[in-house]
């Protein structure tokens, strides 16, 4: 028999009594504290174009955020900003965080090369200050401490114009005569006799000056020998002319492990499909990767970026076995849940940064991806590499391994389990759907892993999962959270009472945190 709309409102009553607010469908939810809040937003970023919300809403609402939170905890608030930088890998929130709490000298001297990774973060940072209260004394002496020390002659070459502003503007000086010469280098200082000394000390400098006079359609063989003589990256040679095909498979081959996973959609276009996939099949193996300290994650965002279809196939093979490599025993029996409703499969952009922040226009920067694609990246590396798994994708229902699969028995790996939760266009956000289905199914399980949006309207998700606990004590839930909305589906006291942690961010981080 269908449940009465009276039972159905008095368990909603009785698990959300203490709610002190609603979310985005009007739904019982609880305010998120000031310090989640701002974790929230330093490990997923700003997320723009979401459902509820727009692009202006989140960005004024995170802004917020980061001046409110600074201003009560400037070091709690750099602690988090640096972790973000460097696990979550975050750039632009992050890097406001640290103009924001510059006047606390202490802290911002402590975390400035913490947070500030390379020259553009830098550019950025000089941004935000410059829109605010401007570059004091011990902020400058900071700069230039962190240029004397990081400065080296490939930086001197792919961050020539971002360094030219940190050395111009606070005048750094430098006691080393190498570091001296590539500051000459990137101020473009001195007569013709010191830019030839430079030339003479620094190979790679040379490569670059003589490449700056060639034109690759007409003198390709040339232009090759430098790039292979010089080891030039591959950014060096974009900022001077547009590689032609045979410049590009030189680069490839001496790429570090990040910038050949992370170029392999550009290959694919700009030097073809069958040579993309031919160093695939050489290079990109699963011990290539692990030495280059390459993630699934990254991969699985590689496989996405690809169109040609033995391209695909290939990544999905070293992606499934990298995936595998994966020890999740220590979660016990698992259930992947990732949500599918229209919230998370329309089409909004994840991941969308300012380039700058400040007072100044610029274009925005970011992965692009909508929810789903996030969902289906976890649930398929987690699905994929538990054998035993349960994989519940859901909106109003369940979609179980048979409704998703149907007699596919070799279903179960990272990259089918992405393209079929991509391939879906779902409804409503019933959170509670994965729980009640594991009720009625009477399938036991010790990890619950939940990637939602959060944005419930069912019966309540947090009702069912104290039935659920009720039966199964010892059962965790993780909640993977693809949004900024500023509730969440539970208490405060809910999270130790009910065993429940609340994950951000999109990277390997959300595995590290499920397995402490």
């Amino acid at each position: 028999m269908a449940r009465s709309k009276f039972g159905k409102k008095a368990t909603i009553a009785t698990a959300y009594g203490t709610a002190d607010a609603r979310n985005c469908e009007a739904f019982p939810a609880w305010s998120m504290p000031l310090e989640e809040q701002f974790k929230q937003l330093a490990f997923n970023g700003i997320i723009a174009h979401q459902f509820y919300c727009s692009e202006d809403e989140i960005l004024r609402r995170g802004m917020g955020v980061i001046d409110t939170f600074v201003k009560e905890n400037p070091a709690k608030a750099l602690e988090i900003a640096a972790a973000a930088r460097n696990e979550g890998f975050i750039r632009s929130v992050n890097i406001t965080t640290l103009a924001k709490a510059s006047t606390n000298t202490g802290a911002f001297k402590e975390y400035f090369d913490r947070i500030v990774l390379t020259p553009r973060d830098m550019v950025q940072f000089i941004d935000v200050m410059r829109a605010s209260r401007g570059l004091g004394r011990a902020i400058k002496e900071t700069m230039n401490k962190w240029i004397a020390a990081k400065l080296c002659e490939f930086w001197a070459i792919k961050y020539r114009n971002q360094l030219q502003d940190g050395i111009r503007l606070g005048h750094a000086k430098f006691d080393d005569e190498a570091k001296a010469m590539l500051a000459d280098y990137v101020m473009e200082n001195g007569e013709q006799a010191k830019r030839d000394a430079i030339a003479a000390r620094f190979q790679a400098i040379a490569a670059v000056e003589t490449l700056k006079r060639i034109n690759p359609l007409v003198d390709e063989a040339r232009a090759i020998d430098l790039v292979k003589a010089a080891r030039l990256d591959w950014n060096a040679v974009k900022g001077i002319f547009h590689p032609t095909p045979g410049i590009w498979k030189a680069l490839a081959e001496q790429m570090s492990a990040i910038a050949l996973v992370q170029n392999l959609a550009s290959l694919e276009r700009n030097a073809g499909p069958d040579f993309a996939l031919d160093i695939v099949k050489r290079k990109v193996t699963a011990e290539f990767l692990r030495r280059g300290k390459v993630f699934p994650f990254t991969l699985a965002q590689a496989y996405m970026h690809v169109n040609d279809r033995a391209l695909k196939i290939a990544i999905g093979k070293v992606l499934d076995s990298l995936a595998l490599a994966h020890d999740f025993s220590k979660l016990g029996r698992v259930a992947v849940c990732p949500d599918v409703s229209g919230s998370m499969t329309g089409p909004c952009f994840i991941n969308f940064i300012m380039r700058r922040t400040g007072g100044r226009g610029g274009i925005p920067e970011g992965n692009m991806h909508v929810p789903i694609q996030v969902a289906a990246m976890i649930a398929g590396i987690l699905a994929g590499a538990t054998l035993d798994s349960r994989l519940l994708a859901w909106d109003t229902e369940v979609k179980d391994e048979r409704a998703l699969f149907g007699n596919d028995k070799e279903w179960r790996t990272p990259t089918r389990i992405m393209e079929r939760l991509m391939g879906i266009a779902g409804g409503g956000t019933s959170m509670e759907a994965p729980v009640k289905y594991l009720v009625a199914h009477r399938v036991d399980v010790d990890t619950f892993v939940l990637v939602t949006d959060s944005e419930e309207w069912g019966e309540g998700w947090l009702g069912h999962w104290k039935q659920y606990k009720r039966a199964h004590p010892a059962a965790r839930a993780f909640l993977v959270r693809v949004d900024l909305y500023p509730t969440r589906p539970f208490g405060g006291d809910d999270c130790e009472k009910y065993g429940i942690t609340q994950i951000y961010g999109f990277s390997e981080l959300a595995f590290k945190l499920m397995l402490q």
